[in-house]
């Protein structure tokens, strides 16, 4: 999909607030609570956005507030007392840190649900737009493309991951997947009832981490301040699901990933290893190197191929005992050009049939 780049119109804007609203929260006649800060450009276009979307909303179900770190005693009261079934808006700059809990489990626990626009002052002018478009509703189609990597994942022996050069490929091999998880952003039917609301993505992971082998190209990683940090592509190599070789990689990669996961995680023997974890699927096409969003956590539902590396993954997190330190989960980007599901000959290791499901930036 070839994504525009021109300046998004005020009519579009709130019509991809009016859809994050109604049709991804799935907000009907119950009590709504905005809540806001004025410290970005971006927060301050999506709190406007909101402010003329529900304008004729029922006033005495509708309350749109400034967030200020002083009040917070009076907002978790507030927020507590709500009517099950509630919904609450977070439009923030940063991440609102109202108590010691997390305000979105907070109100799940309290059967209310919670979206969240969070980290909007990490984007520079440049990517407002791009942040904006990423916000459009699509869960139908991701909800479609998820199932179809979710059951091809089920029915074949492998996922092979193609990057770097067409002509002498990379190829990064998962065996025998975990049930694979889709975000899609139907918020409406979840029982906790929201997230954080730039969505698109699927993952998994290989049941024995010591099956995944090959190699792959990165072309991009986050730094130590979670920033994206696109580079010149250089290949990694994974050998029983513990990278081995990272010679050209630049140096900033080298010692904010790699050298900070040797001196912490270790296998059962002592011996320090970057282990590789996730498989992950971005599914949205409105982020791509092209048309960046700098904050990882959003960058990664981009459409392509991550890798995590450490041990740590909150989802899959029985794979190890409790005594074992998982301390990092650092996500990084792959220049994958294809993806395909395998069967492959117990006999000889051979492929006997190959199907493809993303090709030159496009799912199928």
């Amino acid at each position: 999909m070839t994504v525009l780049s021109q300046e998004l119109t005020k009519d579009e804007i709130l019509q991809i607030v009016s859809d994050s609203i109604f049709k991804q929260f799935g907000v009907k006649d119950e009590y709504l609570v905005v809540l806001y800060d004025l410290d970005s450009p971006l927060s301050r276009i999506m709190t406007q956005a909101h402010k003329e979307v529900l304008h004729n909303r029922d006033p005495h179900k509708t309350l749109i507030r400034e967030y200020k770190p002083e009040e917070n005693t009076e907002l978790v009261e507030m927020l507590s007392h709500l009517p099950e079934g509630s919904s609450v808006i977070l439009i923030q700059s940063t991440s609102f840190r109202m108590d010691k809990f997390r305000i979105r489990l907070h109100l799940f626990n309290k059967h209310m649900g919670c979206m969240e626009h969070s980290h909007l002052g990490y984007y520079p002018p440049e990517q407002e737009n791009t942040w904006i478009r990423a916000l459009t509703y699509k869960a139908e189609e991701y909800a479609r493309i998820g199932e179809k990597i979710k059951n091809l994942m089920e029915e074949y022996d492998e996922i092979r991951i193609y990057s770097g050069s067409k002509e002498n490929p990379d190829i990064l091999i998962f065996p025998d997947m975990e049930e694979a998880k889709i975000n899609d952003g139907r918020f409406y039917q979840q029982k906790n009832r929201g997230g954080s609301s730039i969505c698109g993505e699927v993952f998994s992971e290989s049941k024995d981490l010591r099956s995944v082998n090959g190699t792959i190209n990165i072309n991009c990683y986050p730094n130590a301040a979670f920033k994206i940090v696109p580079c010149e592509p250089f290949s990694i190599t994974i050998e029983n699901g513990v990278v081995t070789k990272w010679d050209d990689a630049p140096k900033e990669f080298v010692e904010n990933i790699i050298t900070r996961i040797l001196e912490s995680e270790t296998d059962t023997h002592g011996i320090p290893e970057v282990m590789v974890r996730e498989a992950g699927f971005g599914l949205n096409p409105f982020i791509s190197l092209q048309h960046p969003l700098d904050f990882v956590s959003v960058f990664e539902r981009q459409a392509g191929f991550h890798i995590s590396l450490g041990k740590k993954h909150s989802i899959y997190r029985h794979k190890f005992e409790k005594d074992v330190l998982q301390r990092y989960h650092i996500d990084i980007f792959s220049s994958c050009f294809k993806m395909t599901a395998c069967n492959v000959d117990e006999r000889t290791g051979r492929v006997k049939d190959e199907v493809t499901f993303f090709e030159d930036g496009k799912y199928l």
